[in-house]
C-alpha cells in the first residue's frame, strides 16, 4: 500500500469526518510507492465532487472486514477506536507545530488498538 493512510473512498471530507466518528474501526493503508504516486496525481488536486477518485486511481475497494480497505493495499492496519483527545497547542512539545495550523482548526488525536494486520501476498 501506500505509505500514510489512504481510507478516503467517500464522496467529501465532511462525510468522511461523520462517518469516521461513528465506526468504532478504521483500516489506515500503506500503499506502494507506484500507486501512490498515481494517487496522489488526482486526490491531491482534483475534487471528489467533480471525478470519482477510486476509478481514476484504478483503485478497488474491498469490504470483506468491517470497514472497506483497498485490494491495492499492501498493509492494513485493523484499528479499534480506544479514546479520542484534542490536538491543542499547549501540548506541542515543538512549536513549529503551530505553524500547520494557521486558522487554529486543531485535529482530534485517536488512541487505537490494532486488533489486525492484513499483508497482502
Amino acid at each position: 500500500m501506500e505509505q500514510g493512510l489512504r481510507n478516503n473512498i467517500y464522496p467529501s471530507a465532511e462525510i468522511n469526518g461523520r462517518i469516521f466518528e461513528c465506526k468504532k474501526l478504521f483500516y489506515p493503508q500503506l500503499l506502494s510507492e507506484r500507486v501512490e504516486k498515481n494517487i496522489h496525481g488526482v486526490c491531491g488536486s482534483k475534487s471528489g465532487r467533480d471525478i470519482d477518485k477510486v476509478k481514476k486511481c484504478n483503485l478497488t475497494p474491498c469490504f470483506d472486514e468491517k470497514a472497506p480497505y483497498f485490494t491495492q493495499a499492501d498493509i492494513v492496519l485493523v484499528c479499534r477506536k480506544m479514546a479520542k483527545s484534542k490536538f491543542e497547542p499547549e501540548n506541542f512539545i515543538d512549536s513549529a507545530v503551530e505553524k500547520n495550523y494557521p486558522e487554529k482548526d486543531y485535529h482530534y488525536i485517536y488512541y487505537v488498538e490494532i486488533e489486525k494486520v492484513l499483508i497482502s501476498d
